[in-house]
């Protein structure tokens, strides 16, 4: 009763425009998500302010950050990892599972899910599990509620990139648009880690421990000094590091940053733009020093470190490592049958708003359209805010 009060007046102060927009986005910005979706609905005012990107990055918080994992050949799976509140046991994993296959989980951004669906002619899905709100890439678009999709592959060995862009913004009618980066840089044939997104540039993580940035703005990409050499150069440090499944690359603070686990401890590099180049930021001891196998980082903020944690025919564990305390703790445990060749994205819920495509039936057949949906609705009650 309360809180329909509350609705009832917020209501008629935004039809009588009482209220300053900055205040009202401070007031309402304390609500947590569930609450901010039914206020979305009382008028277009308040769905406008919710909807605002500077609204919906103040409010993504850390606490309800999750952890989505699918298969990454025919996933019929998904399954979510909550760390918080913390558990001794695996109650905070949920998972929901298909008799048809499911789109893969490619990325994260912001409360935006890109989907892959390999089986549907590789057709991409910007979709927010929140709201529900969604699009299927190749469908003519409108330009608002702007995003941007980008596909990097390799011309031939040792030759450069082409990268393929897809921009909400676009007004001229053509939804992809190519260009090409050629360099003499070694080894160019792998990829690892997800791709990271910082003030308007989006950067990849190479084997050889380089990192290739593509500005969507300027339309312009670059290759960053080598993220290694700083790693290699530290007292005791191993040389025969490796990219790949047992490092983390990301934004944190601001930053890019790159986590390796070595068998010694586990280092935390950033990238500063001022001087161009990577610099140690923290170097963590490991608790189990000189096991291969120490930890597998899965997500970096400002104040912690979530990596897991394998231990032979026992469960795996989610571990935190508290920067501001320097200690660890267990946030749950995760079944050993979760924990190889899953594809993990850290995930943050919000309002980022997506063009609603609701039209799937006039771009594809029945068959795929209703597959489409199905596939869609069981991430949504995968998020469900009903708890």
């Amino acid at each position: 009763m309360l809180y329909q009060t509350n609705q009832s007046k917020a209501k008629d102060l935004m039809n009588n425009m009482e209220l300053h927009d900055d205040l009202v986005v401070e007031i309402i910005s304390y609500l947590p998500l569930k609450k901010l979706i039914q206020c979305k609905t009382l008028n277009k005012k308040f769905n406008h302010l919710l909807s605002d990107p500077n609204f919906v990055e103040t409010h993504a918080l850390p606490p309800v950050l999750t952890l989505l994992y699918s298969e990454s050949i025919s996933p019929k799976i998904y399954n979510k990892i909550s760390p918080y509140p913390i558990s001794t046991c695996s109650n905070n994993i949920e998972t929901r599972q298909s008799y048809v296959e499911v789109p893969k989980v490619v990325a994260s951004c912001n409360g935006l899910l890109l989907l892959l669906y390999w089986s549907i002619l590789d057709t991409l899905c910007v979709f927010n599990p929140i709201t529900g709100m969604k699009q299927c890439l190749g469908s003519d678009y409108p330009n608002s509620d702007q995003y941007t999709v980008v596909m990097v592959q390799v011309i031939g060995k040792q030759k450069g990139y082409e990268l393929n862009m897809f921009s909400s913004e676009d007004t001229a009618g053509v939804l992809w648009q190519g260009y090409q980066l050629t360099t003499d840089s070694a080894s160019f044939e792998y990829f690892f880690s997800k791709p990271a997104y910082l003030h308007h540039t989006l950067y990849w993580l190479m084997a050889d421990g380089c990192v290739l940035a593509f500005d969507t703005k300027k339309k312009s990409a670059r290759i960053l000094n080598n993220s290694l050499h700083v790693i290699k150069h530290l007292p005791n440090g191993d040389n025969r590091i490796r990219i790949g499944y047992y490092t983390w690359f990301g934004v944190a603070k601001g930053k890019l940053h790159l986590v390796c686990t070595l068998k010694k401890y586990i280092v935390v590099v950033a990238y500063d733009d001022k001087i161009q180049n990577w610099e140690v930021v923290y170097t963590v001891a490991n608790f189990r020093t000189g096991l291969n196998m120490n930890g597998r980082p899965l997500c970096l903020d400002n104040k912690r470190l979530l990596f897991l944690v394998y231990r032979r025919s026992e469960d795996g564990a989610l571990y935190e490592y508290d920067f501001k305390t320097e200690t660890y703790r267990i946030l749950v445990l995760v079944p050993t049958k979760f924990l190889e060749r899953q594809a993990f994205v850290p995930f943050v819920p919000t309002l980022a708003k997506v063009r609603n495509n609701d039209s799937l039936h006039a771009i594809y057949p029945t068959e795929i359209s209703q597959l489409i949906t199905f596939a869609l609705d069981m991430l949504k009650q995968l998020f469900s805010l009903d708890n």
